[in-house]
C-alpha cells in the first residue's frame, strides 16, 4: 500500500485514497459480517494506530496485524470501521450489519468552523466537533 501511495503521490500511479476500495479488503470484510452473522464467529485484524499499539500488537504504525480467529462465539459484533456501510458492484458489506451509525459533517459550517446558519451570532466552534451555543442554529 506505502508503494502504491508512493507512486500516486509521484504522479507515477493513478490517484488512490486509503478510504476507497482500492486501498481496503472489502470483500473480506463482507464475508467476515457474512460468517459472523450466521456463526457468531469469525476473524478480524486490528490497525496499528502508534507506537504504544505496535509494541502491543508487534507491527508498525500505519499497518494491519496479520487475521485472526476472534476471541469466542458472542453476540455481537462491534465494528469501529469506515466501511460498514459499503455497497458497490458485486461487494456488500451492508447487507449483514444490523445497526449502522455513520458520522457526518454539516454542510452548514465553515472551513473556519465560525457559524454559517444565521451568520448573526459570529460563534465559533471551540474543536472539531463541538458547534457552537449561541442558540440562533438549528443544530444547537
Amino acid at each position: 500500500m506505502r508503494e502504491r501511495v508512493r507512486a500516486a503521490d509521484s504522479g507515477k500511479g493513478p490517484p488512490i485514497s486509503h478510504f476507497g476500495p482500492e486501498a481496503n479488503l472489502l470483500a473480506e470484510l463482507a464475508e467476515t459480517m457474512r460468517t459472523y452473522g450466521a456463526t457468531g464467529t469469525g476473524k478480524v485484524r486490528r490497525y496499528i494506530h502508534d507506537a504504544a499499539e505496535a509494541k502491543e500488537l508487534g507491527g508498525e504504525p500505519g499497518t494491519f496485524t496479520d487475521w485472526k480467529p476472534m476471541a469466542e462465539k458472542s453476540d455481537v459484533l462491534f465494528y469501529e470501521g469506515l466501511h460498514g456501510g459499503y455497497k458497490d458492484g458485486g461487494v456488500d458489506v451492508a447487507k449483514n450489519v444490523d445497526l449502522l451509525v455513520g458520522v457526518v459533517r454539516s454542510s452548514i459550517w465553515s472551513g473556519s468552523r465560525s457559524c454559517t446558519a444565521t451568520r448573526t451570532c459570529g460563534a465559533t466552534a471551540r474543536t472539531r466537533w463541538s458547534t457552537p451555543s449561541c442558540g440562533a442554529c438549528p443544530t444547537t
